[in-house]
């Protein structure tokens, strides 16, 4: 069973509303007293009216508490045990009736009695955990069972329902009495019935309002979560497009870069001593041209190489921007000088991203390291600036950008049998390592 704060939230709530409607109990009540000796002495329909109000009033901020707060932990409780949904509405059936034929045990002087509105109101309950199912906000819900708990409760001041079990109680039954003496029932079931069936629909336009308020938000939250959908697809299709363009003009260029070859050679068998030279370092060239349009058209190409000319490759990469000069490489010599087989086009271009979003994290330093630890060559890339912020994963940057640049240096590492890590330095910055087989250790993917 796994729970969260706000299941927990909801049912404290619904125990501290129950204690509420306790200690409602403790409401004066002389007022309605004093307002019938006022009513019976000057028979005026304005203090009967008053009397019944105030009552209504109190009984209202007493049903107001004992639902809400039933109807909570109802809810709770479901939230805690999800296989057992129907604890929602099986909660408030059960917990109401006993807590008026539980009250005088409990609760001093108090004899309450379960008729027509309580029932009504139970029923209401039930009826709200469907009409409600889709408001998501369980405030809303609590508004819409307030209103029809209040309506309901002005049935039990008037006369003509009494006989239907409304109204039982002794101030419900002295007002009644009055109003039977005075000649006013009328009146009172008149004033009842308005208000009740006011405050009726209220409730009904209020439950209305909130479904189609959180059929709205939901609506907004699908189309928010298909645009994001649509984006993603969109850059994605957009990223295999710009890739295929570069694999078509890369493979262009291995017809002119076959013939230069050829040319090369041709020149170097027939020619003089220095043109012989100069036609080796164009075939020397022509081959770390033809490396690299096979690294760029194949990503399971590979070139074993030292260190030190990755590194060298990485800094000819960059070496044109202008952050270059804040990039401070270190790296023992030894350390540098191990094999390892790598793409050199992609993970030249994944160090240089990780450096970019150096550079773009803050004005300072920039720190590019290379070791050896074991069988694996570590490349790690060190900011001072804010840092990744807490609980972002590897490959993901946790600010405003899209991230994509992390994802690409994690996929490179991947595709080499290595891996991303990303994380602060104790005295502050980002730090991203990037982890690669060297030539003993080698466990490509």
């Amino acid at each position: 069973m796994r729970t969260t704060p706000k299941e927990w939230t909801i049912l404290l709530t619904g125990v501290v509303a129950l204690f509420l409607w306790i200690a409602g109990h403790r409401l004066p009540v002389r007022e309605v007293l004093d307002l019938l000796e006022t009513a019976a002495e000057r028979p005026d329909s304005g203090y009967l009216l008053a009397a019944a109000s105030l009552l209504v009033g109190i009984n209202y901020l007493r049903a107001v508490c004992l639902y809400v707060g039933w109807f909570l932990i109802g809810d709770g409780l479901a939230g805690l045990f999800p296989e057992r949904r129907a604890l929602s509405r099986l909660v408030p059936i059960v917990g109401i009736p006993a807590c008026y034929s539980l009250a005088p045990v409990f609760i001093e002087r108090a004899f309450l009695h379960f008729g027509t509105p309580a029932a009504l109101s139970i029923v209401s309950v039930v009826l709200l955990k469907y009409l409600t199912a889709d408001i998501r906000d369980w405030g809303g819900r609590m508004i819409a069972l307030a209103l029809f708990v209040g309506s309901f409760q002005w049935l039990d001041v008037m006369p003509a329902l009494t006989a239907w079990g409304a109204g039982r109680g002794e101030l419900s039954t002295a007002i009644k009495q009055i109003a039977r003496i005075l000649g006013m029932e009328g009146t009172l079931n008149i004033a009842g019935a308005l208000v009740g069936i006011g405050i009726f629909a209220s409730g009904v336009i209020t439950t209305r309002l909130l479904v189609s308020y959180s059929a709205r938000l939901r609506h907004l939250a699908l189309l928010r979560q298909r645009e994001r959908e649509l984006s993603r697809m969109r850059e994605e299709r957009l990223r295999d497009r710009t890739i295929r363009e570069q694999q078509s003009l890369v493979h262009d260029l291995k017809r002119p870069l076959t013939v230069v070859t050829g040319l090369a050679d041709v020149i170097r068998e027939t020619g003089s001593p220095e043109i012989r030279a100069h036609a080796q370092v164009i075939l020397d060239s022509c081959g770390s041209m033809s490396d690299m349009v096979s690294e760029i058209l194949h990503g399971e190409s590979r070139r074993t190489v030292p260190l030190s000319r990755l590194l060298e490759y990485v800094l000819s990469q960059a070496s044109s921007l202008s952050w270059r000069p804040r990039v401070s490489v270190s790296g023992s010599s030894d350390d540098l000088s191990v094999m390892v087989p790598v793409n050199m086009v992609r993970l030249s271009r994944a160090i240089v991203n990780l450096l970019e979003n150096a550079a773009r994290a803050s004005e300072g330093p920039i720190g590019l390291h290379l070791r050896v630890d074991g069988p694996e060559a570590v490349i790690s890339v060190r900011d001072h600036g804010p840092g990744f912020p807490v609980g972002t994963r590897a490959g993901a940057s946790g600010w405003n950008s899209t991230g994509i640049g992390l994802r690409y240096v994690a996929m490179v590492a991947d595709s080499h049998g290595g891996s991303l890590s990303t994380g602060n330095a104790a005295d502050g910055g980002a730090v991203a390592e990037m982890k690669i087989p060297t030539e003993g250790g080698c466990r490509m993917s």
